[in-house]
């Protein structure tokens, strides 16, 4: 009798990523399409801009981060045995980034508040990159495009933090941040 071993079926999980990722661009070129701003506006402030876009803004996230936090949980963690504060600051990351969604950038103290769990949000996802820099069941050629893409996070992080009163390229920024820590898993995964 032919059986199928568990090493052959292929999780479910693992394909959160793609959902995700998926769910996520096209939701933000809806944004910046359908509500265009200046390429120097974040995001964030792209979706500020009204409460239409500021609704569309919170559920795009409501529905990206669950089934992210999934693959995590779910599928990475355990496939590449990595440690558990990984799921920590994957968890501390989506809270933090469902509720700077929750306080729009529109001035004042809401856009200070809101920045703050943006950067906090994007710093705990460094943790993860670290995880992946040193587990030992990472393969070299993913530690090596896990160790560029975390030089381009820290790069950005820092350009942000020291020009601070400059005018930034501000989605571009979020856009290679994202796509550095998108990339390894990328990687990874497929």
């Amino acid at each position: 009798m032919y059986s199928i071993g568990v090493s052959n079926v292929v999780s479910p999980d693992k394909y959160l990523l793609l959902f995700s990722l998926m769910v996520l661009v096209l939701g933000l070129l809806v944004l910046v399409k359908r509500w265009p701003q200046s390429r120097y506006k974040t995001f964030s402030q792209h979706a500020a801009v009204q409460k239409l876009t500021i609704y569309y803004y919170i559920c795009l996230f409501v529905v990206v981060l669950p089934p992210l936090y999934l693959f995590f949980s779910d599928w990475l963690i355990p496939k590449y045995t990595l440690p558990s504060y990984v799921l920590v600051a994957v968890a501390v990351s989506s809270v933090s980034q469902v509720a700077c969604t929750l306080v729009p950038e529109v001035g004042g103290r809401k856009t200070q508040t809101h920045q703050s769990l943006a950067g906090l949000s994007a710093l705990a996802l460094l943790p993860v990159m670290f995880a992946l820099f040193t587990a030992p069941t990472i393969s070299a050629f993913s530690k090596v495009i896990t160790a560029i893409c975390s030089i381009v996070m820290v790069s950005i992080l820092l350009g942000l933090v020291f020009l601070r009163k400059k005018t930034l390229p501000g989605m571009f920024l979020q856009i290679g941040y994202f796509t550095a820590f998108f990339l390894p898993l990328l990687v990874l995964t497929y």
